[in-house]
């Protein structure tokens, strides 16, 4: 599970872990990139989660974790995001939907972008306008 906690000069992810009981495994509070507000996490092949921070409109943050939460690497990306809504894994990496206000959008752009298991960005992400 992920969140984020906010206070004065205090932001940070927060991170858990449960069992199948409800019972918590480990939890883990990091400061990352941006506002720290992680939006959807995947577990990875390796046991590990893939998160996108979402941070209103800025550029996009992907986060890779290990087993136990601890960051494994961080890497911002120029695309622009306003939202990730849903993270998916195929055969060649994890796949996220999300919005953006970037221009030429009217209102919002829908985002298809496709990464490889390391964090980098395909060049064949997709965007599609809503008027």
């Amino acid at each position: 599970m992920s969140g984020g906690i906010s206070g004065p000069s205090n932001q940070a992810v927060w991170l858990l872990k449960f069992s199948p009981k409800g019972e918590t495994i480990w939890e883990t509070k990091q400061r990352l990139g941006g506002h720290n507000f992680m939006g959807p996490i995947i577990e990875s092949p390796d046991q590990g989660f893939f998160g996108v921070l979402s941070d209103g409109e800025g550029p996009m943050i992907v986060v890779k974790f290990d087993s136990n939460g601890k960051k494994v690497w961080e890497k911002k990306h120029s695309q622009r995001l306003y939202m990730a809504n849903k993270i998916l894994r195929n055969d060649k990496g994890y796949v996220i939907l999300s919005y953006t206000k970037k221009k030429p959008a009217q209102y919002v752009d829908a985002l298809l972008i496709q990464m490889d298991w390391d964090g980098n960005v395909s060049k064949e992400a997709l965007r599609k306008n809503f008027p």
